[in-house]
């Protein structure tokens, strides 16, 4: 559990709709029990691979009125990516996809490989998205694409080509005033947006151990 889960002494649990769309939406009645202090609002995410992806619904708790809460989805497109390895030549290994609505980095989420090689991701927003592809060799990334921007309209959209390229090792060493020895130090690599208003955008970040 997060700090705030062990404070409510509860942790977000995930409920599926019936066949009339109804879920229950469980939430502790103390925001803090040591504190006695209520809960008033919360927060939810709705998955459903037909539509785009709803990370940042807030409800206000207790509801005022008796009936149930009603949540649009919003119109999602289907999607279909086409890697491109070029002169690479098709690597061995898991072929892993990053598109930019936050549901590529939900547990259990994965896009699903189709017969010709291509994947099918869960249906995006109409409009402006992105994807990246990365090939993993068990925990090793043996090739990348560059994040690809890309806009959907609603209706069928044609497959969208990505191409990947191998990997490159980029090494270095810390200046010499940063003091000396170096304890538990590790460097972060992180793929900066384009423009600060790409909130939205795939991004790809790595670390690894200085020596």
């Amino acid at each position: 559990m997060t700090e705030s889960e062990e404070r409510a002494q509860i942790a977000p649990q995930e409920v599926i709709t019936d066949a009339d769309g109804a879920a229950p939406a469980l939430y502790p009645l103390w925001r803090d029990v040591a504190e006695g202090v209520h809960t008033i609002g919360i927060s939810l995410q709705v998955d459903h691979p037909e539509f785009a992806f709803s990370s940042d619904i807030h409800i206000e708790v207790p509801l005022e009125q008796i009936e149930p809460y009603e949540i649009k989805l919003g119109a999602g497109a289907p999607v279909v990516i086409k890697p491109d390895w070029q002169n690479a030549g098709k690597a061995p290994g898991e072929l892993l996809a990053l598109w930019s609505d936050g549901r590529s980095w939900q547990p259990g989420a994965s896009a699903q490989q189709l017969a010709d090689g291509s994947l099918r991701i869960p249906a995006l927003p109409i409009g402006k998205s992105s994807v990246l592809l990365v090939n993993l060799d068990g925990e090793r990334a043996t090739h990348f694409s560059s994040i690809t921007d890309f806009e959907l309209h609603s209706g069928q959209n044609e497959a969208i080509v990505v191409t990947l390229r191998p990997a490159i090792r980029v090494a270095g060493r810390l200046s010499d005033n940063v003091p000396r020895p170096v304890k538990a130090g590790r460097v972060k690599v992180e793929k900066l947006p384009p423009s600060a208003g790409d909130y939205d955008r795939v991004m790809w970040f790595n670390c690894a151990p200085v020596s």
